[in-house]
């Protein structure tokens, strides 16, 4: 997984990722500089309620882009810059949220040693 958002992060354009589940709690996020200020005071609750019915969006800003992604496990958000290669970004999303889902499935606990 890590590689995966090495990848993603590599990407010219990428300033950061935010993943969230879907009750708004943040799993993990990255910048490529110093955290944006007030970001901890989010309530990405009401954000991914909003979305709940919705797979994939951009949404385009003056200066910026967000890229938005459902998974099984919540939402990966993507802020780019305006030039971003969005194409290149949709890749790397898919195949960092396939990684977070394989791993969001895995049995944990006892249960892992346990087949039927």
């Amino acid at each position: 997984m890590d590689e995966n958002i090495k990848d993603l992060m590599e990407i010219e354009q990428v300033l950061g990722i935010i993943y969230f589940s879907v009750d708004g709690s943040v799993l993990f996020r990255y910048y490529r500089q110093k955290e944006p200020q007030g970001i901890d005071g989010w309530d990405l609750s009401l954000f991914a309620v909003a979305l709940d019915k919705i797979q994939e969006a951009e949404l385009v800003f003056e200066n910026i882009m967000l890229y938005i992604i459902k998974g099984r496990a919540g939402f990966l958000l993507t802020v780019l810059g305006r030039s971003a290669p969005v194409a290149l970004v949709r890749l790397n999303c898919n195949i960092l949220l396939a990684t977070l889902d394989k791993e969001s499935q895995k049995p944990k606990g006892l249960t892992r040693f346990l087949k039927k």
